[in-house]
């Protein structure tokens, strides 16, 4: 079934992105489409698109909203996207996120810890904590709990890999 729903959704995305989103949300949801690679992701490693849906509360420091959000990576891959390389991006993609902020020019990188969860041919389940400065809204180092999933579709050639972010 989800191999269905995925032929039917990337079918769609090829022909026209900007109106396919693959997180099914109210409209309280905002969202935005990012194609892989980017400018300010120099080092990125892998070529797709990211889908974001952002809880309509994430923004506000006061609210247990507050960072959460949903990661949505479609990457061209042969094989199922390594723990390692999702971490590498996943890192990289955080470190360059923070970067333009009014509060610091220098602050820590990262620190992203994965654990594998399950493993088998095709998926990954996997959750993982990011320490990170955030540049957006504390100007202060936050701590988000990840639990990801990742599915690989051999006879698409791709890898979706979903990040739910809340922050500890």
């Amino acid at each position: 079934m989800l191999l269905l729903f995925l032929n039917i959704t990337f079918t769609a995305v090829a022909q026209e992105s900007s109106k396919v989103f693959f997180v099914k949300a109210d409209n309280t949801w905002s969202k935005e489409i990012i194609p892989f690679p980017v400018d300010w992701l120099p080092k990125l490693t892998i070529i797709g698109f990211e889908e974001l849906r952002f809880a309509p509360n994430w923004s506000n420091l006061k609210h247990e909203e507050f960072w959460s959000l949903i990661m949505v990576w479609q990457a061209e891959a042969k094989t199922k996207l390594a723990l390692k390389t999702v971490h590498f991006n996943l890192n990289h993609y955080f470190t360059e996120l923070m970067k333009p902020n009014h509060w610091a020019t220098d602050f820590p990188k990262p620190i992203l810890k994965l654990e594998n969860l399950e493993d088998s041919k095709d998926s990954t389940d996997f959750k993982s904590t990011l320490i990170f400065f955030d540049g957006f809204y504390t100007g202060k180092v936050i701590t988000v709990n990840i639990l990801a999933s990742q599915t690989f579709c051999k006879d698409l050639g791709i890898s979706v890999v979903v990040f739910r972010l809340h922050l500890f």
